[in-house]
C-alpha cells in the first residue's frame, strides 16, 4: 500500500508538473495573440498619425517661404 501511495504521488506530481507548463504555453500563446491584434489596430493609426503630422510640417515650412525664382510679390524673376 505504501508503494502505490508513493507511486500515486510521483505521478501527481509530474502531472502538475506536465499541467502547468501546458496552461503556461496556453497563456503565452493568448497574450502573444493579443498584443499582435493590439499591434494590428495601433501601428497603422500611428503611422498614418505620422504621416499627416509630416504633411501638415512640410506644408507650413512651404508657406512660410518664397520660392526662389519668385519675388515677395509672386511675379517670376530671371536671372541672367
Amino acid at each position: 500500500m505504501k508503494v502505490m501511495a508513493g507511486q500515486f504521488e510521483k505521478g501527481a506530481h509530474q502531472l502538475e508538473r506536465q499541467m502547468y507548463w501546458r496552461n503556461m504555453r496556453l497563456k503565452i500563446i493568448i497574450c502573444l495573440i493579443i498584443l499582435s491584434v493590439i499591434l494590428y489596430i495601433v501601428v497603422p493609426i500611428a503611422v498614418k498619425f505620422s504621416r499627416d503630422n509630416n504633411n501638415s510640417e512640410n506644408e507650413n515650412t512651404n508657406n512660410n517661404e518664397t520660392p526662389q525664382n519668385t519675388t515677395s510679390n509672386g511675379t517670376l524673376r530671371f536671372r541672367f
